[in-house]
């Protein structure tokens, strides 16, 4: 089963904040995905609509979920019983070490800033993105998660900048997560249609549109096109067409994975071959 855990800094605590790009940016994982587990903390925040600031996003990714929810895809979990304070303990001690041996190892890309006033987080700079404390304990979080729960997480750039230097280039979970689902999404878009969920009104800044005359017009239009974009997405998780094309995917992935951490998108590609093709023959039939 092809499992998707939902993580940000909202992971185990009421801070309003989970990643959500991989819905704008790839949101035929929809598709890839079997079930999404959403901590019980990350469901509420988006239940209440307070999390992304742009209280038109936050609304149409509720639409999303509360529809995945409609088709059982959603699985509300509780990690309190995993992220205990003694997990937090040796986490943060792991974190300290780690960020020494970062710094020992790469002098040049890595800086550690420890905060000079009260209430200000230490920082941690590699290359051009910086990383607090807390935004570091939750990437060691969703890992650990991910592993029991047997799901697989989609960081975004930064949090794998991290873990490049943390793991190494390849063979570390997160390089293997994401492999696995960007060789879907390609995939999903060399043979399908893959449109984005979202109306433009609910991806623009709302100071943009404070002013204008139709911004009612476009608030009511993001939330039918969010709406059915989505609700079209989860009739095409039914076709035969396309559980045929993610049994040939899963295969070769599994295949690759015995072999390698590291999960190639083009590798993958290329691995499915004839049976790709022929797959891709019959959704042209549906997807002239």
């Amino acid at each position: 089963m092809n499992k998707i855990l939902v993580t940000g800094l909202g992971i185990s605590s009421s801070l309003a904040n989970f990643d959500y790009s991989w819905i704008i940016l790839q949101p035929s994982t929809f598709i890839w995905a079997d079930k999404i587990l959403v901590p019980k903390n990350i469901w509420s925040v988006i239940k209440k609509e307070v999390w992304p600031p742009n209280s038109g996003l936050a609304k149409c990714i509720k639409i999303i979920f509360e529809i995945a929810d409609n088709q059982n895809m959603i699985e509300i979990v509780d990690p309190s019983e995993v992220l205990t304070d003694k997990y937090d303990e040796i986490v943060f001690e792991q974190i300290e070490k780690d960020i020494k041996r970062l710094e020992s190892v790469f002098p040049e890309q890595i800086k550690y800033e420890r905060a000079t006033e009260e209430n200000h987080p230490d920082i941690l700079r590699i290359d051009n993105e910086q990383y607090c404390t807390g935004h570091i304990w939750t990437i060691y979080a969703s890992l650990t998660l991910a592993r029991i729960w047997e799901a697989n997480c989609i960081f975004d750039s930064d949090q794998l900048n991290y873990c490049r230097y943390k793991f190494g280039t390849i063979n570390h979970p997160s390089e293997s997560d994401t492999g696995k689902i960007i060789s879907f999404n390609k995939v999903f878009n060399a043979f399908l249609p893959n449109e984005p969920l979202f109306h433009y009104y609910s991806l623009n800044s709302e100071k943009q549109c404070q002013d204008c005359s139709k911004q009612k017009e476009c608030e009511f239009e993001s939330v039918v096109t969010t709406e059915n974009n989505i609700k079209k997405i989860m009739e095409w998780r039914d076709y035969d067409e396309i559980q045929q094309l993610k049994m040939i995917l899963n295969q070769n992935i599994l295949k690759h994975s015995m072999s390698s951490d590291y999960i190639d998108p083009d590798e993958i590609i290329n691995a499915i071959g004839e049976k790709g093709r022929n797959a891709n023959k019959q959704m042209r039939k549906i997807f002239p």
